[in-house]
């Protein structure tokens, strides 16, 4: 008998910054048990994306801590490249869900407010 691969999550996102919706949405995979990749697009700098790649990774090490794994955690960093569409051509055995959260923090979950000096 064959036993079951875990139960592993993706978030793609630029991250810029990771802020307490991100967490939040990312934290609801890591309590249902999940393992999480979480993929980080390689972006240029500029204002809509202010913070450097090691930035980003620090801000996700900061709020997770020891669910990073290399710390023996859930959670693994991967820089990506820039990708504008996640494509499948068949039923390949994943799915996509979206993670709902309350309206409030489902309206912060964009970083703009954040970016441009609001509170987020």
């Amino acid at each position: 008998m064959s036993e079951q691969p875990p139960r592993r999550s993706f978030f793609i996102g630029r991250w810029q910054p990771l802020h307490e919706a991100h967490i939040r949405l990312i934290q609801t995979a890591l309590d249902e048990g999940r393992e999480v990749l979480i993929g980080i697009m390689d972006t240029p700098l500029s204002a809509r994306n202010p913070h450097s790649m090691p930035e980003r990774w620090k801000m996700f090490w900061d709020a997770f801590g020891p669910e990073v794994m290399g710390h023996g955690g859930r959670m693994k960093l991967q820089a990506m490249a820039w990708i504008d569409e996640v494509c499948y051509g068949r039923d390949c055995g994943w799915g996509c869900r979206r993670i709902r959260l309350d309206p409030e923090t489902e309206e912060q979950v964009s970083g703009t407010v954040i970016r441009q000096g609001g509170t987020g």
